[in-house]
């Protein structure tokens, strides 16, 4: 009996204090997939990678067409070619082969220059972002901010929503 009396008035104190702690504690959360889309910066920054994005997709081009011509150059000439000029012209076209696929992978491979880039694109987008975080946390008494983009929120009363404050504060420090 004595057991049950003090479990009871345990989860009494603790449901006090969590009432206590959530009345204190505001919350709110973000779509930070929308500020992405939404951000006139990372709508620029967007822009600036795809022009890369093209000019190495033609330098892949080139190398291509390249690799294409001298393939149909040997194959009309290769009759006429001693064994030595053949082997030659099969080593230049394996070297323009192998030169293609070191230039793709230092442009898109895993830390490659299309990694890098775009990771000096969006890093300012970033502390933008945290700084507009911070900013409207600090001025509404926000004690915590989700991401629910990430798919951790199930739910959330949509007036604890801040993203599109987020939105107008970046926008308003690219101005």
């Amino acid at each position: 009996m004595k057991k049950n009396i003090i479990l009871i008035l345990m989860a009494m104190m603790l449901s006090m204090t969590v009432s206590v702690f959530a009345e204190t504690l505001k919350i709110a959360y973000i779509d930070s997939d929308k500020i992405m889309a939404q951000s006139k910066d990372t709508v620029e920054a967007r822009k600036k990678f795809e022009t890369d994005q093209k000019a190495w997709q033609q330098q892949i081009k080139d190398l291509d067409d390249e690799i294409q011509r001298l393939k149909n150059e040997y194959d009309s000439r290769k009759m006429t070619m001693t064994d030595e000029l053949k082997s030659e012209t099969e080593k230049t076209i394996q070297a323009k082969i192998d030169a293609r696929q070191k230039f793709v992978k230092d442009i898109f491979g895993e830390n490659g220059k299309a990694a890098q880039r775009n990771a000096e694109l969006l890093s300012p987008i970033l502390k933008k972002i945290q700084t507009a975080l911070e900013k409207i946390s600090v001025e509404q008494n926000i004690s915590m901010v989700f991401d629910g983009s990430s798919g951790g929120i199930l739910y959330a009363k949509p007036s604890l929503d801040i993203t599109d404050q987020v939105i107008a504060e970046i926008n308003k420090v690219s101005e």
